[in-house]
């Protein structure tokens, strides 16, 4: 297994063992363990809620943990997380965390707020003086530009792979030769 978390063929999320001994992820699994099947449903809201290959991330935030819900605990929808659940949260933000990680969080909320203001733009909408809020022109380019920020998009996802599977390799114990770089092994 080559992370803590992997989504598997069926879309189930498979944790390595190494996970339970990590403080906080063996703390909750030990307290969700007479009812195993809420405490793995409770390691893969970990992984959908917080790791940034979950299909949920550019979901926004206030809607991702309902819409999860939906999909990974539907008899459940009651479910709050709690200390110890946040406590496993963090720490596998803290141990997952990549430099290029807050640009592509913060690109996606832009990503989406200019979707958002696209779909509920209104082209007729006049001030009180009667003049178009809105320049239809600009919209145009706008709209023209959007293939260009998810190009941009895609390839700052790329670079945060690539820095995770680097900062797994090195963990494994490969040493970073001196003149090596994340752009040099896109």
């Amino acid at each position: 297994m080559k992370y803590l978390f992997e989504v598997d063929k069926q879309g189930k999320i498979e944790f390595a063992p190494q996970v339970l001994a990590i403080k906080q992820f063996k703390a909750l699994w030990n307290d969700r363990l007479p009812n195993v099947e809420l405490a793995i449903d409770e390691m893969s809201l970990i992984f959908f809620l917080t790791d940034v290959r979950s299909p949920y991330m550019q979901t926004e935030e206030d809607g991702r943990v309902g819409e999860i819900l939906l999909d990974i605990m539907p008899n459940n929808l009651s479910w709050t997380p709690d200390q110890l659940l946040l406590d496993c949260m963090e720490k596998y933000k803290e141990m997952s965390r990549t430099p290029s990680m807050d640009s592509l969080e913060s690109a996606w909320i832009a990503q989406r707020k200019i979707d958002q203001f696209l779909r509920n733009i209104d082209l007729g909408e006049k001030d009180k003086n009667g003049k178009l809020v809105h320049n239809a022109k600009q919209i145009q380019m706008m709209q023209k530009d959007l293939p260009n920020s998810i190009k941009a998009l895609q390839t700052t996802q790329r670079l945060v792979m690539t820095e995770m599977n680097e900062d797994l390799e090195l963990q494994a114990g490969r040493e970073k030769a001196e003149f090596e770089d994340a752009e040099t092994n896109l």
